[in-house]
């Protein structure tokens, strides 16, 4: 009994040991350097996967996105998976890539067939030349009349140059948000509460003119930009709503008052009308007894 009992304590010690092992190997691969994903770093997913220093060639491989933005996750879905340079390379209808040779800016490919040196040139960038939508987050905006409001919009955008769309801001997508969101905000600082409503199109054309002096210079174009929604404060709705009704009240009086008026006229006239068919009626009764007296025998009747 005792020889069986030290056996079994013999085999739990070696199965403690073997699972202690597997343990240190799976916190030795889990805390290994090139596995690690840094959640704060400002590289790309495949610089977290493939360091620079253990891996140069499969680095090499891999390229930068240009709406790579950190801790940023509004534009997750404008984010384009760059391509790996194998030497031959199709470009897809209505995208652009970006080619890098030994890091400087070569060329831009466009949609076809292509041949590439692997290891020399890089696919850095990928940009889809397709008109993107882009929505603009509500923000609040102070009009002239200091009222307070909130406004939200929709921007269309278009990428005309993947070399400036690449190389001009960090991140264009971003760029153009922010500026859209200042632009919206300094156009509507510059009109009363009343106007924003009456004259939103002439607005919407005065943001995308003013986007457009700035985003030419990141490759980008701004087709058209429109407000979705403005929104005043509570107690100015409801100032707004009550002015509405009594609008609403004053154009059922006005067409109700209208309509009496239009009623009496027709009134009127028809009274009118009877009258000169009565007198008409009598002159003609007198024409035509004139003219008998006036005839053959009319003295007889007379008399």
């Amino acid at each position: 009994m005792a020889m069986a009992r030290l056996v079994r304590l013999n085999s739990i010690d070696s199965s403690a040991k073997s699972l202690q092992g597997i343990l240190g190997s799976l916190r030795g691969i889990s805390g290994s350097p090139s596995l690690i994903l840094n959640q704060s770093s400002s590289s790309s997913l495949s610089q977290s996967l493939l360091p620079r220093s253990s891996h140069p060639l499969a680095y090499a491989a891999f390229s930068r996105n240009f709406s790579t933005y950190r801790g940023y996750d509004l534009h997750d879905r404008y984010r384009r998976r760059t391509a790996v340079n194998w030497g031959v390379r199709f470009v897809p209808q209505q995208e652009a890539y970006v080619i890098e040779r030994f890091g400087k800016f070569s060329k831009v490919l466009e949609a076809g067939l292509h041949l590439l040196i692997p290891f020399v040139d890089r696919i850095a960038y990928v940009h889809s030349l397709k008109e993107q939508t882009i929505e603009i987050p509500e923000q609040p905006a102070v009009t002239t009349d200091n009222v307070s409001i909130r406004v939200n919009g929709v921007l269309f955008v278009k990428v005309i140059d993947a070399e400036k769309a690449s190389y001009g801001n960090d991140n264009v997508m971003i760029a153009v948000t922010q500026l859209a969101q200042t632009v919206m905000r300094s156009a509507i600082g510059k009109m009363p509460l009343d106007k924003t409503f009456m004259e939103r199109d002439t607005l919407n054309a005065n943001i995308v003119e003013a986007i457009n002096d700035v985003a030419s210079q990141w490759g980008l174009t701004c087709r058209r930009y429109e407000i979705r929604d403005i929104i005043p404060p509570p107690a100015i709705r409801e100032s707004m709503e009550m002015q509405a009704e009594a609008e609403r009240k004053k154009r059922a009086e006005i067409i109700e008052a209208e309509g009496k008026r239009q009623a009496v006229i027709l009134t009127s006239e028809a009274a009118k009308m009877d009258s000169i068919n009565r007198a008409t009626g009598e002159a003609e009764a007198i024409r035509i007894i004139s003219e008998a007296l006036q005839g053959k025998g009319g003295q007889s009747v007379l008399t």
